[in-house]
This record gives C-alpha cells, structure tokens and sequence, in this order.
C-alpha cells in the first residue's frame, strides 16, 4: 500500500475511528478529514453510511511495528534522564523489531518483521516506485533508523521530550477533534516546541511541507496542552527509513491550514459526496480492483479507477460517466451524519 502513494499510518488515529463509527460519536480526526479529501464518496460509504471495514495491510502493520519500538525508546531515554553514558540496549529493540509476534516471543500485541514476511509473503518482497521492498525498509530501520532518535538527542542536548504519542481532543469548529502527536520536544533554552510526526516514507517527494493539514491540528492541541502560544511551536516529518528529517509548514500554515479545513468541512456539511477515482482505487476495501477486497466492501461502489500494479494506465476519466448519477443518487437518499 505504502509503495504508491505513501499511506499514511496514524494507527492509533485509525483504531479510534473504528470505534467511533461503530458509535456513531460525533468526533472527528485529521484521518477521517484526511478521507474525504481524497474520496469524498468513500468517505459517505465510511462515516455517513457507516460501512467501517477494517482491513490490516503491510503499511500500517509495518507502521504500528515502527512507532512501537519509537514510542519504547523515547520513553527508555526520558527514565534514564538523557544520560548518554549507561549503556543503552539497542538488542532488545531489535530483538522487538524482527522476532515480536512469534511464539513464546513477550511482545505479543504487534508483529516484527519476521511475523509481517509470514503475513504478507508478496507485498514483502515486492519493491516499491523507489525500488525498495519492506524487506528493503526492515533492513534500513535495523541499519540507522532505529539508532537516529538516541543520536538526534545526544547531539541536541538542548532538547528533552515532552511528550510520546500524546492523545488530545480539541474544539474545532462545531467538532471534537481527536487524535494523537508523535513526540513533542522543548528546547530547554528557549521554551520552544517542535512536533515531530513518525513517517515510514521512504521519500518526502509528493508531500505537502508547505500547509500540512496534520500539523495545523498538532500545533493547535500543543498550543492547549503545553501552554504555549502556536508561533512558538515548529513542526518536522521524522522519517527514519529515509535517514532525514524535515521542517514542516512554512510561515503562515496556520491560517493557510485552517482556510483549507474549513473548506473541507462546509463540504462535508453540503453533503458534497463526488467520488474521486485515482489509483488509490486498487487498495480501497470499496473498489472491486482491489485485489484483497472483503466482502463486506464488494458492491458499495461503482466509481473507481482500473489501475493495478500491472496495468499502470489509470482509467479515472472512464469511471467519470457515472458522476452526475451516483452524486444524484446519493442526493435522493437523504444521507445524514
């Protein structure tokens, strides 16, 4: 999945809508939001007709596996108050890394490496756009990613950790948003924040480092959490499989951002459900070109585009007929939140 189009794998975020929607709760995320811009008809199928399918693929299994061992050394470097000369064990995370999941393994609530080849014996091995396979990505995270964290703070010795993989509701609108910040570090010198956010891209080509929409949400919930006003708060991509790290939102994101996500929600208010075909078509549960598709999905939607691993032309403008019928369709059934 994350071989296209760079899935997103805010796991957390996505197991906490799953429960919402089976709920039927009024709170909303920056993953549900981030589902209407990309299919606003897969979004009616989710959140308004309540069609929640929960799915597992190698992204976001391999995603959950990263910001685990993430999330275990943050908090391992904040017990030992930073101090780079105890010996830090590095085997134990590798050991997570690779054997979790297997029998008798003591981390048993996500898989290791070992585990996501078993479940995901294709997709494993199959290289992505940038010639890498996740065997490929495993083999870069043990190699330097996992290591980046521990030398990002030794080398910063101004920085401490300030939060790791902090929950928060915030008021947005008429809306409750709900969802979860990385890591947060404060500069000890000067006060300031930085949010830090995890990606298992291998590259940070194709996304927005102008006006992140993630990060206008982070920066607001850090502002509330930490008391501290947002022009004191910076926001970076952390992306260890890449070995880089990058500065997110240039000057005026916030108004930039906020302009953007009050557009998308006077849309969604409208009920403004117009499918958008793209490849992404080929790993929506709802699309019958996706080639691991349950069958709670099959049937809910007519809209996509044909493109599949092998056959890379993208038919979007043929599925475009059925636009101005399925919008009036949706029209007539009277959908409401």
């Amino acid at each position: 999945m994350e071989n296209i189009h760079n899935v997103d794998t805010d796991t957390k975020e996505i197991v906490e809508e799953a429960a919402e929607n089976s709920q039927k709760t009024s709170k909303f995320s920056y993953s549900k939001l981030n589902t209407y811009k990309s299919c606003p008809f897969r979004y009616m199928l989710q959140y308004v007709e309540h069609h929640f399918i929960d799915t597992s693929t190698i992204a976001s299994d391999f995603g959950t596996l990263v910001h685990f061992i993430e999330e275990s050394i943050a908090k391992e470097l904040i017990n030992i108050n930073y101090d780079f000369n105890i010996a830090f064990d590095f085997d134990k995370y590798i050991d997570i890394f690779i054997n979790a999941g297997e029998p008798n393994h003591p981390i048993s609530e996500i898989l290791g490496a070992k585990q996501l080849k078993k479940k995901y014996p294709v997709d494993f091995l199959t290289p992505d756009k940038y010639g890498y396979s996740y065997e490929d990505k495993a083999n870069n995270y043990l190699n330097f990613g996992i290591y980046r964290l521990y030398d990002y703070l030794r080398e910063n010795t101004n920085l401490e950790i300030i939060g790791v993989e902090k929950d928060f509701k915030i008021c947005y609108d008429d809306l409750i948003f709900h969802g979860f910040i990385d890591r947060a570090f404060r500069d000890k010198i000067t006060g300031d924040i930085i949010i830090e956010d995890i990606k298992t891209w291998q590259d940070i080509k194709n996304h927005d480092l102008v006006t992140p929409l993630q990060f206008v949400f982070y920066t607001q919930a850090a502002a509330e959490i930490f008391n501290i006003e947002e022009s004191k708060i910076s926001c970076s991509y952390e992306l260890p499989l890449a070995g880089n790290r990058y500065p997110a939102g240039t000057k005026g994101y916030m108004n930039r951002g906020r302009k953007k996500i009050n557009k998308l929600l006077a849309q969604i208010k409208a009920k403004n459900f117009t499918p958008k075909p793209t490849p992404l078509c080929y790993w929506c549960a709802f699309s019958d070109t996706c080639p691991t598709q349950p069958e709670e999905g099959k049937g809910l939607c007519p809209y996509r585009s044909n493109w599949t691993r092998n056959n890379d032309k993208d038919f979007s403008q043929f599925a475009k007929i059925l636009v101005a019928e399925i919008v009036s369709e949706s029209l007539k059934k009277g959908f409401v939140d």
